[in-house]
């Protein structure tokens, strides 16, 4: 016996829905709350069609201990080497190197919520990445550089907030 479903009781579904780019930078700023960087919490996110494939955080490495990591990000008196810089570990390399699948990196975007650096830059481009959405940015000349890298290789670059023109009612604060 084939049963249909009346006319009048199709539809209705909730229209203002937040798109899966807006998602996925959300999952990104989700994924910073991991790290414990006292000073510059940054996540990321890679998704390819419309799937998550991996997240990352910026953090220490894992063998070190958080508590003897030198998390500070101060250089002009204690040299660099005695800060953060040369150690923490990106959350766009954390994100590439979590992922499960590396043929899933290919032609896939990363949400992240600070522009990528030059060194992470060069990772996109050398994974097969197409498009970074970005949520800061600051300015500086290797942003510049990792700006010009990305464009020049193909790599689509999106400032987060261009996304969410298209969502102004739906507000997600985390």
């Amino acid at each position: 016996m084939k049963t249909e479903i009346k006319s009048e009781y199709l539809g209705g579904e909730r229209k203002n829905t937040l798109k899966h780019e807006l998602v996925a930078m959300k999952i990104a700023l989700l994924s910073s709350l991991q790290s414990k960087d006292p000073s510059t919490q940054v996540g990321a996110c890679i998704e390819k069609n419309n799937k998550i494939v991996s997240t990352g955080f910026n953090h220490n490495p894992f063998k070190w201990n958080s508590n003897e990591f030198p998390w500070r990000n101060d250089i002009s008196n204690i040299g660099e080497e005695n800060t953060k810089y040369p150690y923490v570990i990106h959350a766009e390399l954390d994100a590439i190197s979590k992922c499960s699948d590396m043929s899933l990196l290919d032609d896939s975007t990363i949400y992240v919520t600070l522009f990528p650096c030059i060194q992470c830059a060069k990772l996109i481009v050398s994974f097969g990445i197409k498009k970074v959405v970005y949520g800061e940015y600051r300015d500086s000349i290797e942003n510049d550089c990792s700006r010009r890298l990305l464009e020049k290789c193909g790599v689509e670059v999106i400032q987060s907030r261009e996304l969410e023109k298209d969502n102004q009612r739906i507000r997600i604060k985390i």
